[in-house]
């Protein structure tokens, strides 16, 4: 309900009934979810590829992105489950803090 995804789990899950594997999965790989992860990365990955053409250089931050975004666009939920929802949350966590450190050093940020 916090995320007002209700519905749309319900669009995505139409026979399904609320299950820890089926909104984690909603709300970190499938990408017609507007707040999941991937959703998210994937409109970062597009504006950093807009970033590197208006600058006209690739900063090292817009690599991060991509690589993030692939991340989220090649794992399957039954993978996340076996290495740990904890667990791979936390690295998604870290790897974003790193993505967010070196944005703010590439553009100056200051």
């Amino acid at each position: 309900r916090a995320l007002s995804g209700r519905r749309s789990y319900r669009f995505a899950y139409p026979n399904a009934r609320l299950k820890a594997f089926n909104i984690a999965e909603f709300l970190i790989l499938r990408q017609e979810m507007p707040r999941s992860l991937a959703h998210c990365y994937d409109w970062i990955a597009d504006t950093a590829e807009d970033l590197a053409q208006f600058y006209g250089s690739r900063e090292p931050s817009l690599d991060l992105a991509a690589d993030i975004y692939q991340d989220l666009s090649d794992k399957q939920m039954r993978e996340v489950f076996q290495e740990g929802l904890h667990e791979f949350l936390t690295e998604f966590t870290n790897k974003n803090n790193r993505f967010a450190h070196q944005l703010y050093e590439d553009y100056n940020f200051a």
